[in-house]
């Protein structure tokens, strides 16, 4: 015998069953992509980004941009691009998911 309370639970667990969890991989190493052709604009927090290779521009938060120029210097983990702009290893890992996307940046093997 179930009691709705115990229905309400089942439910949360189903919904569970079908949600994909990324992990954050803080030894995932980084890089811009050989040809984006990168400039960057800064204002107060946010950072205006010209990918060349796409001819597009993109708004992007402040630290997104820092995290892109650290990357321009050298390929870097998730790990260390957090502690160089002090942002959360997740927040690294989802944004430079989203440049990736973008043709940006890119996950070495």
């Amino acid at each position: 015998m179930t009691t709705s309370k115990d229905e309400g639970f089942a439910g949360m667990l189903i919904g569970v069953k079908n949600e994909t969890f990324l992990t954050t991989d803080l030894n995932a190493c980084w890089q811009i992509s050989a040809d984006a052709q990168l400039q960057f604009r800064f204002w107060g927090d946010e950072c205006v980004l010209y990918h060349g290779a796409a001819g597009s521009t993109h708004r992007v938060p402040e630290l997104v941009g820092r995290l892109l120029q650290c990357l321009l210097q050298e390929p870097a983990t998730t790990a260390t691009l957090s502690e160089r702009v002090d942002l959360d290893a997740e927040d690294v890992e989802s944004s430079l998911r989203e440049m990736g996307s973008l043709g940006i940046a890119e996950r070495l093997a």
